[in-house]
């Protein structure tokens, strides 16, 4: 099992450092997700900016309009892992996470289950810490869609700011497939 962790582990770490090289474009419509063969869709608040990696299959980060420091990013997840191997590994994981924004002093909350909208469930951790000496949280969320499994990240200096917009986007998830 120690090892199943630590692939888990390796896997979030990898997908985290993909999250720089992204091209920008302005919300609109619904997003579907990933751009090739997408599984789920859901909307930005408006005047928010996406991008997309380099891969269109494996990352979106979403932002606010004038504020560099809050996102929303998603990524797909690898598939060969349960969701109790990926519950059981959720504190690692969210050290992982915020270690790879570089944030001091990570403070990792237990595992929570919750729900998306279309009925998603997921499971996730919250982190606080400092990111460049200002406080931040940062929620890591694992789900399912199908057979696939995706991450999300939300990462603020202000969540009570930003906590209608994070609703906005996480309950207009509707499953496509």
């Amino acid at each position: 099992m120690h090892t199943d962790r630590r692939r888990v582990v390796s896997l979030v770490l990898a997908v985290c450092c993909l999250l720089p090289a992204l091209r920008t474009a302005v919300a609109g419509d619904a997003i579907k997700y990933p751009a090739k063969g997408p599984l789920v869709s859901f909307s930005l608040p408006d005047g928010w900016t996406h991008s997309w990696g380099n891969n269109k299959d494996q990352s979106f980060v979403a932002q606010p309009p004038n504020d560099d420091k809050t996102m929303v990013s998603i990524s797909l997840f690898n598939p060969k892992f349960t969701e109790a191997e990926v519950t059981e590994s959720m504190e690692d994981l969210g050290k992982i996470v915020a270690e790879s924004y570089d944030m001091k002093d990570p403070q990792v909350g237990k595992p929570m289950h919750d729900s998306l909208g279309g009925g998603i469930d997921s499971v996730g951790v919250v982190i606080s810490g400092k990111i460049n000496g200002q406080n931040n949280v940062l929620l890591f969320r694992w789900f399912k869609v199908g057979n696939r499994p995706m991450t999300m990240v939300q990462l603020s200096p202000d969540n009570i700011k930003y906590g209608d917009a994070y609703t906005l986007i996480t309950s207009s998830f509707k499953p496509l497939r």
